[in-house]
This record gives C-alpha cells, sequence and structure tokens, in this order.
C-alpha cells in the first residue's frame, strides 16, 4: 500500500514540532532532576511518562468496551454481534 503524498509534508512538521516541544518541556525537567537526585530518579520519572500514555489507552479502551456493552444489553432490546478487527471490537446492533 503506498504512503498519501498530501500528506507526507504536513506529518513531517507534525511529527518534527512535536518532537521539538517535548523535548524543550521534559529536558530541563529531567537535567533538574538528575542534578538534584541522580540518574536513578531520572529513569523513574522518564519510566512514569512513557507508561501514562500506555494506561491511558487501555484504560480508555477498557471503558469504551464496558459502555458499548452497556448501551447494547439484551435490556435495551438491540441485539449485539461482536467482529473482530485490527483495532479491537466493532459492535453492530
Amino acid at each position: 500500500m503506498p504512503i498519501s503524498q498530501p500528506f507526507n509534508v504536513p506529518d513531517f512538521f507534525y511529527f518534527t514540532l512535536t518532537a521539538g516541544a517535548l523535548g524543550v518541556a521534559l529536558i530541563p525537567v529531567l537535567t533538574d532532576r538528575y542534578h538534584k537526585s541522580g540518574t536513578k530518579a531520572v529513569w523513574e520519572l522518564s519510566n512514569s511518562l512513557m507508561n501514562l500514555p500506555c494506561h491511558g489507552y487501555v484504560l480508555y479502551w477498557r471503558i469504551n468496551d464496558d459502555l458499548c456493552r452497556l448501551a447494547y444489553s439484551p435490556s435495551s432490546g438491540t441485539r449485539l454481534t461482536t467482529t473482530s478487527s485490527s483495532y479491537g471490537h466493532n459492535y453492530h446492533a
């Protein structure tokens, strides 16, 4: 599957600006933490910052799954069928 040509340049700028913004925001914080508390404290902080989006993603999908099951429960009169997809579950009434 070819990459969509119109989005190459805007995506490049988006990723470049995002990486720059994260670097500008995080490097001073991590440097300060390193000078005050050492390498282990920097590792713990960066590990927490990396795990936060992962936990948010899992929580989002867990809540979304529960809400879909609640909305399409047998008591609501709608029939729920589940099909697998590459993004998780699709619920169809």
